[in-house]
């Protein structure tokens, strides 16, 4: 009689099974759903803002919107739409921003993002970020996320532009 050595495989199984969280469906329903189609119109409608950043000569420039994504470059205002922008506290009490876009387009495409954060004077609390790469696929999107330094932080912008 030969001796087969017992498979770790089965445990590891059972192990992994136990600590799948109860509140993750094991298998999430596929539904096929149909291509994004973007609604430049309304969706580069002007949000009230709680803070902006205002010229201190009237008329100098348009006030920019805090706690806000902005194009910088023209050529993506008919291509990317921030679907999403959100700001948390961190276990340090720094700030951490998120930025969901979306690409409108048929072609895969390449920006670039940065954070200004600011203090409730609206002064920088910190240099400016770092550009950052995000890559996007036709009709998908993609999530930016940045972290503060410092927690003095009570506003931010993130800005957009090509990557190219």
């Amino acid at each position: 009689m030969t001796h087969r050595p017992a498979s770790l495989f089965p445990a590891a199984l059972l192990i992994g099974a136990l600590a799948w969280p109860a509140s993750v469906p094991a298998q999430a329903p596929v539904r096929p759903q149909g291509r994004v189609d973007c609604n430049f119109y309304k969706a580069n409608r002007p949000v009230p803002a709680a803070a902006v950043i205002a010229p201190a000569v009237r008329g100098a420039f348009t006030p920019i919107p805090l706690e806000s994504v902005q194009l910088i470059d023209k050529k993506l205002r008919r291509k990317v739409i921030a679907q999403g922008v959100e700001a948390r506290r961190t276990e340090t009490d720094t700030v951490e921003v998120l930025a969901r876009i979306l690409n409108c387009t048929n072609e895969p495409m390449q920006l670039q993002l940065r954070t200004t954060f600011l203090s409730a004077g609206q002064s920088p609390t910190e240099p400016v970020s770092s550009w950052q790469r995000l890559y996007l696929q036709p009709r998908s999107t993609g999530v930016y996320s940045e972290k503060s330094i410092s927690p003095a932080v009570a506003h931010y912008l993130i800005e957009v532009r090509t990557g190219d």
